[in-house]
């Protein structure tokens, strides 16, 4: 599978349990160097959302207040799969970063509000975490933020920098992989010694790397 695009989203939530009141995605293309084709936000009013009183006052203190807002969830959640399912034409593949449990249950109550919705619901959904620990970076490390990816807790800027890692632990992935195109390429039997190897040891060595690329890349 290769994306032409990525959907990249993240919600804010009373409570990493409680109600999703604002989404913000931004769609880059899937290229070595970031470009940002789209961009949206939209919130609700946050005193429908149910989650305890201390999950609002933290929120209260940590959120930016959105520039878009709906009173409705629905219309809410309405509005963010209306762009998913354009940008899922265009050839988009939907990722984020830590979804569980927000992200993930955010859209759940999309295909809970309309089960047709099931045809068009994100497959594969990409963690971006997962990602960056596959490429060797650390998937819950505080990394600096650029002027566009602030400020924090902004659902556009935090999706921002989520594109970003995305990339980047992908160009690393594949920049491994092309250091290593030599030796994958090369037929296994060439690395076969021509005369009887005298210990398992020796036998291994020539093994091992043979095994690691075509099992593992």
């Amino acid at each position: 599978m290769e994306a032409k695009y990525f959907f990249v989203f993240d919600v804010e939530s009373v409570g990493l349990h409680g109600d999703v009141f604002s989404y913000g995605y931004v769609v880059v293309e899937n290229a070595p160097q970031m470009r940002v084709v789209d961009k949206r936000e939209l919130s609700s009013i946050r005193c429908n959302a149910r989650g305890t009183a201390a999950d609002h006052e933290w929120v209260s203190a940590n959120v930016p207040p959105g520039s878009r807002i709906t009173s409705s969830p629905r219309v809410l959640r309405d509005a963010f799969w209306a762009s998913w399912s354009y940008w899922r034409t265009q050839g988009a593949v939907m990722a984020a970063d830590l979804l569980w449990p927000a992200e993930a249950r955010f859209l759940q109550a999309c295909v809970d509000d309309e089960p047709a919705r099931q045809a068009e619901a994100p497959y594969p959904l990409i963690d971006v975490a997962s990602v960056l620990l596959a490429a060797g970076m650390d998937p819950i490390a505080s990394y600096d933020r650029l002027p566009a990816e602030l400020p924090k807790h902004d659902p556009v800027a935090d999706a921002t920098q989520s594109a970003r890692l995305l990339l980047a632990a992908l160009n690393r992935t594949r920049e491994a992989r092309e250091r290593q195109q030599p030796l994958a390429s090369k037929p296994v039997a060439d690395s076969e010694p021509s005369s009887k190897l005298k210990t398992f040891e020796e036998a291994f060595k020539l093994w091992q790397p043979n095994v690691s690329i075509k099992y593992w890349l």
